[in-house]
């Protein structure tokens, strides 16, 4: 899925806003990263990838109406960190036993059922 990323990814910032709750980056400083995305009616999920930082990053994120929610996952498939936004309030920081759930769930969607419509990686960009 990173491969796939790098190579068909569109590039483009990372929120700074996001970026500094997740620990990425400081004071609100964007990160450039490289973004498969896919909306629906009811939202969409975005998958990630940098290494602006020298090590790889991997942002997971998930749209509803109601709350955007992003996953810092290390270049192992670990959750490092997990923030919420509802709709209308400030960000805040899940409790990692709060969002392994959701987060293993939405990992699983990208490797298993994005990967198997778009399985193949082209030369790159």
């Amino acid at each position: 899925m990173v491969q796939l990323a790098f190579a068909t990814g569109f590039g483009g910032p990372l929120s700074g806003k996001i970026c500094t709750a997740l620990g990425i980056t400081t004071n609100n400083e964007p990160l450039p990263v490289e973004q498969i995305s896919v909306n629906s009616p009811v939202g969409g999920k975005a998958f990630n990838v940098s290494r602006h930082r020298g090590r790889l990053d991997i942002i997971i994120a998930i749209k509803t109406k109601d709350a955007t929610t992003l996953f810092l996952t290390s270049a192992t498939g670990g959750l490092e960190k997990a923030i919420v936004q509802k709709q209308g309030q400030p960000i805040l920081e899940m409790p990692a036993a709060d969002a392994v759930a959701d987060f293993e769930r939405e990992k699983a969607w990208w490797l298993e059922t994005y990967l198997k419509t778009h399985n193949s990686v082209p030369g790159g960009k």
